[in-house]
This record gives structure tokens, sequence and C-alpha cells, in this order.
């Protein structure tokens, strides 16, 4: 008897885009993304999830990176959640994060929009 079984796990994209209407370039740039549990942002879920390296497009890195003056740049990440986020029930988390870069040695830090994701337990036999 030949079987085969398939058992999936669910990753979620998230896109960021910045555009850079100025003169200066955007120097230093730096994002750090962060899960918490739905509505508590106190909490730091974070360690629940794998975050991909991005696909960047017009920025040269998201750890200290540089974007031209009067471009856009976009950062894709794969979030991926480990079994441990939902164990056995469906459990919503808010994605969130900062964004740091300096503009002629001047700092700037702006926190991003949180977005809700839903995260369902792993398939099980």
């Amino acid at each position: 008897i030949k079987q085969e079984l398939t058992l999936t796990r669910i990753g979620f994209e998230a896109n960021l885009e910045i555009w850079n209407n100025g003169d200066h370039p955007l120097e230093n740039v730096t994002v750090t993304l962060r899960a918490s549990p739905f509505g508590n942002a106190s909490l730091d879920a974070t360690s629940l999830f794998v975050f991909g390296e991005p696909e960047l497009t017009d920025i040269t890195s998201i750890s200290g990176g540089v974007i031209d003056a009067k471009s856009n740049a976009k950062s894709t990440w794969l979030i991926i959640p480990l079994t441990e986020a939902a164990p056995m029930v469906e459990i919503k988390y808010d994605i969130s994060g900062v964004l740091r870069y300096t503009i002629e040695g001047v700092w700037y830090t702006q926190g991003l929009a949180s977005d809700t994701i839903t995260v369902q337990p792993d398939p099980q036999l």
C-alpha cells in the first residue's frame, strides 16, 4: 500500500515601501520588525516567528542601508510562525516595526503601523 501525505505551514508576506522625495539620501536605514499578541503591543512575541531575509529594491540594506534622494525603496519579508505561535487554536498577532535613518547626520525614528495576522495551528494527524 502506497500512501502520501503533505503537511503545510502558512507564511505571511510583509511589505514596506519608503518614498524618499527629499533632496538628500536616507542613510543608516534600519528596519526592525516585531510581533506582539493582538491588541497588546507591550508584550513581545517576536521569538515565535522566523523573519526571512528581505527582498530589497532600491535600498542597499535594512541594517544600515541607503535610499537615494528622489527614489522609492521596497522591502519584502516572508514571516513564518513557529508551531508555538498557535499550538492548539488560531491566535491573532500584530506585526509592527521601527524605521530608523539619518538625513545629513540627524537621526529620525518612525514607528511602523501594525497589521494583524491570524496564525492557524500546524496540521496534525
